[in-house]
């Protein structure tokens, strides 16, 4: 009984050191959406897409104008945001 829990730790921790090595060559592109008066804007559409691929991907900023695109491929990439009734700079 003993070794299978210890078993099962060590797969856990192989598997974890093998997600780490896979996105060392990945990349994060995050930032902050405010107006024009430097108020942030909560729930704007962000989007990201790889110029080179074409792939998108797309998030909602947070109440606090905070979003994050983790575990990009690398490459140049388009950022675009869309907020209803904004003024964005």
């Amino acid at each position: 009984m003993v070794l299978r829990r210890v078993t099962t730790l060590v797969a856990l921790v192989a598997c974890g050191f093998m997600q780490a090595q896979t996105n060392a060559d990945k990349g994060n592109i995050g930032g902050w959406i405010s107006n024009g008066d430097h108020q942030p804007i909560a729930h704007a559409k962000v989007i990201v897409t790889n110029e080179g691929t074409g792939l998108q991907r797309q998030t909602l900023t947070n109440d606090s104008g905070l979003y994050e695109f983790e575990t990009l491929d690398p490459g140049t990439y388009d950022v675009r945001v869309e907020a209803v009734g904004a003024t964005l700079r």
